[in-house]
């Protein structure tokens, strides 16, 4: 990192490149790398079980909050900020004695009420201008299931329908995968995995998949199938909590890994 850092110092300084801020015209083409930056920052501080007080998420939060302000309050960047407090009103629920705590799992009681009413309310004003955006479909979906916390409840077929329009504006694998397990859960195990086998990509090395399916097939009764599929999603798992969660799906249901 270091020596890359040197060359592309080298780089601007030989080719005189100028520190400029970009005029306004400039933004809408730089606007989407940008925030896959600070989001992908977020994500990043996301995965600490104990961050420190100057960790990604608040560095994350903070330029999330200065794009809105600096572009004139754009939908998208109203979106992605509503999605950055409503993940980080959970922040306090992700884990257990070191062990994830699954989305559908968490103490509602240890979600920030503040944060997430602030997401809400940036959602809200996000959709008032009729410009729908990746990150205010993401942001809807968290939104979704953050309505846990008063109905008790989670619309898994909101859940399922916004993800598929989710897949229409940004067809990832990790979109795709989504929408097979908010089916699984609105429909079943059997609908679930039917979604992920049909699937047009490469997901043998796509960890999230492999811990769906192997969740799929243990509702199925299928234990050796399953007990295959855990063991993959382990191996692919870099994640500690995560990691001693799938364990313990494995010890839940009677599974062995060998």
């Amino acid at each position: 990192m270091a020596q890359r850092l040197v060359r592309a110092k080298r780089k601007i300084r030989d080719a005189r490149i100028l520190f400029d801020v970009p005029g306004k015209t400039e933004w809408p083409a730089r606007l989407t790398a940008v925030q896959e930056a600070i989001y992908g920052a977020f994500s990043l501080g996301w995965e600490d079980e104990q961050p420190d007080g100057d960790s990604l998420t608040d560095e994350a939060v903070f330029l999330a909050a200065l794009l809105v302000d600096l572009i004139d309050r754009d939908p998208e960047a109203l979106g992605m900020l509503a999605l950055i407090h409503l993940s980080a009103a959970r922040f306090a629920a992700r884990f257990a004695d070191g062990v994830l705590v699954p989305l559908p799992q968490q103490d509602t009681h240890l979600w920030d009420p503040e944060l997430r009413d602030r997401g809400l309310m940036l959602l809200a004003e996000a959709s008032a201008a009729e410009e729908l955006g990746r990150f205010q479909l993401e942001a809807a979906i968290q939104s979704v299931h953050m309505a846990r916390a008063t109905t008790g409840l989670t619309d898994w077929l909101a859940i399922a329908q916004l993800h598929r329009g989710l897949l229409s504006l940004a067809p990832t694998m990790g979109v795709a995968v989504g929408y097979a397990a908010a089916l699984a859960e609105y429909a079943g195990p059997a609908t679930g995995l039917a979604i992920l086998d049909g699937i047009d990509a490469d997901l043998s090395g796509f960890q999230p998949a492999w811990a769906l399916r192997a969740h799929c097939l243990s509702g199925l009764d299928r234990t050796v199938d399953a007990a295959t599929a855990y063991r993959m999603a382990i191996a692919l798992c870099t994640h500690g909590p995560q990691r001693r969660w799938l364990e313990q799906q494995i010890a839940k249901a009677g599974l062995y890994l060998h």
